[in-house]
C-alpha cells in the first residue's frame, strides 16, 4: 500500500506547472521575509527595553524615560 501512496506522489509532482512551482517559492520567500523583519523588530524593541533600564538606573527623570519608551514603541 505504501508503494501506491509515493507513486501517487510522484505522479502528482510531475503534474506541478511551472507557474505553481514559481507561486510556490515566491510564497516561501514572502514568509522567510516576514520571519526576518519579526526578528529585526524583536532585537529593537530589546535595544529599547536596554537603554530604559539603563537610563533608569542612571537617575534620569521619568519623563525623559518615559519618552523614549514610547518613542521606541511607536516606531514599531
Amino acid at each position: 500500500m505504501e508503494k501506491g501512496r509515493t507513486s501517487d506522489k510522484a505522479e502528482v509532482t510531475k503534474q506541478v506547472s511551472p507557474e505553481m512551482e514559481r507561486r510556490a517559492a515566491q510564497r516561501a520567500r514572502d514568509r522567510a521575509n516576514a520571519a526576518r523583519w519579526n526578528l529585526e523588530v524583536a532585537g529593537f524593541l530589546f535595544a529599547i527595553v536596554i537603554i530604559v533600564i539603563i537610563l533608569s538606573f542612571q537617575g534620569i527623570g521619568i519623563e525623559i524615560v518615559a519618552s523614549v519608551g514610547i518613542f521606541g514603541l511607536a516606531m514599531v
